[in-house]
């Protein structure tokens, strides 16, 4: 498991080694309500506040477009509302930054989730899981 921090944020970043069930679908868009159907996106980091994920779509990076990610890995299973903040074309893939609507129940969720991961990557390294608990706050 590696994870790092975003300089000057304190803000915890997890590299998705470990596969996951990713699905994207839009949710309301320009004109309001707009349910699109799901399609699968690959994780690729994952913090209490926004994912970033890879897929060969081309999403809008528009304030006014609302996302929903499902996600599973483990037991774990979240629905995530949130907006596309980022996008970069990656070799014949787009990478995407989302951020997640703000809500403390659900950050407590994912952080215990990500620290389930750094446990299960090695469960005897309490260094490891200090220095996690130490800087995602």
């Amino acid at each position: 498991m590696e994870f790092n921090e975003l300089p000057g944020s304190g803000q915890v970043w997890l590299h998705m080694r470990q596969p996951s069930s990713t699905f994207l679908s839009i949710v309301t868009g320009r004109s309001g309500a707009a349910v699109s159907r799901r399609t699968p996106v690959l994780l690729t980091q994952l913090s209490v506040t926004g994912v970033r994920f890879m897929t060969y779509l081309r999403f809008p990076v528009d304030s006014s477009y609302k996302v929903n990610l499902h996600i599973a890995f483990r037991e774990w299973e979240f629905g995530l509302l949130g907006r596309i903040t980022m996008r970069q074309r990656e070799d014949n893939m787009f990478m995407y930054a989302c951020a997640i609507d703000p809500d403390p129940a659900i950050q407590q969720a994912l952080a215990g989730a990500m620290l389930d991961l750094v446990r299960s990557a090695d469960p005897d390294d309490r260094e490891l899981q200090s220095i996690f608990w130490r800087i995602s706050g």
